[in-house]
């Protein structure tokens, strides 16, 4: 059975959405207005919205993890990590291929290891977390300017946008993908 605060946050996802949907059917617009307004601005939108969503979630569930109001993917270095993965993959060539999200998952795992290494023999005390967390964004930090300082040309400029969050390859399937991701990780975190 549903908590009412799950119906209700799920009313007004759906609602928002709705609201998204009414007033993109409002007025009349050229078809080449409607071409960019769904062709290209609305998988941004519904990509972010979901993107948004998803890192927010995943800051939440690090906070009930660990059981530390404090902790968030960037204050535990679980986000610079996943930025050198990615930066390194760009840095060796592999700019716009599966591979550049593949390694900034493995450089997040890496980091989430490494936490669990350093804090593991100890016992759990959440302001050692937290600086632990810190210590190792900030080398994630460092190792990310490093990266960037000795990247040619050809690199640099996709190591810029992958660190600012680049929207422009997404297409409407992407955009699909990513918001019933984000539906699904609601309903199985909610769920449990």
């Amino acid at each position: 059975m549903m908590k009412p605060t799950t119906k209700a946050l799920s009313a007004l996802a759906l609602l928002s959405l709705a609201t998204i949907g009414f007033g993109l059917m409002m007025g009349s617009v050229s078809n080449a207005d409607a071409a960019i307004i769904y062709q290209l601005r609305l998988p941004r939108v519904l990509a972010a919205f979901a993107i948004g969503g998803l890192l927010a979630m995943s800051g939440a569930l690090l906070q009930v993890i660990t059981r530390n109001p404090l902790a968030e993917p960037s204050i535990l270095g679980v986000s610079g990590g996943a930025s050198v993965g990615a930066l390194i993959a760009i840095f060796m060539g592999a700019a716009g291929s599966i591979y550049v999200p593949l390694a900034a998952w493995v450089g997040a795992l890496s980091i989430l290891i490494i936490l669990y290494l350093l804090l593991g023999s100890l016992s759990y005390q959440p302001t050692r977390l937290i600086l632990a967390g810190v210590m190792l964004a900030t080398a994630c930090g460092a190792i990310s300017s490093l990266l960037i300082v000795f990247a040619d040309d050809v690199a640099m400029p996709g190591m810029i946008h992958w660190l600012m969050g680049d929207l422009d390859s997404v297409q409407s399937l992407e955009a699909v993908g990513s918001i019933l991701g984000l539906w699904l990780a609601t309903w199985i975190v909610v769920a449990k």
